[in-house]
């Protein structure tokens, strides 16, 4: 049961990747709730354990100053920015690529963030579904 209610998780959380952090992340009172491509997702709280799925994402966090929240980030293609490095390096990768489905539920995410859906083609995610 335990592995369902993980999946209905990743599903809701990958449900709103692209574009929400911020948004999630400025709302003064919480509950909030993103509709983002027809699929609706409410937090009861901002984001504690956070995942990027690559560096497009994870620089935006940095940039955002959330690197407290972030569990983990994925696929470094290019030098992070100077600025940036202190940061990064402190935060775990856990892949080189993109995570698998079983790794990524295995760091227990309470959001994932991507900046292409590509982050998402090996869960075979479709529509906010894994």
């Amino acid at each position: 049961m335990a592995d369902v209610v993980s999946i209905w998780r990743m599903r809701a959380l990958a449900a709103v990747v692209v574009c929400c952090w911020p948004a999630v992340l400025a709302a003064a009172d919480f509950p909030v709730a993103i509709d983002n491509c027809g699929v609706s997702q409410t937090y009861s709280a901002a984001p504690k354990r956070a995942v990027a799925m690559n560096q497009s994402a994870a620089e935006i966090m940095l940039t955002l100053g959330l690197q407290v929240r972030m569990a983990g980030t994925a696929y470094l293609d290019d030098a992070v920015l100077p600025e940036l490095g202190a940061a990064y390096r402190r935060i775990p990768v856990v892949a080189a690529k993109y995570p698998s489905r079983e790794g990524l539920l295995g760091i227990q995410p309470d959001f994932v963030y991507a900046t292409f859906a590509s982050a998402f083609a090996t869960m075979r995610l479709v529509r906010g579904r894994v």
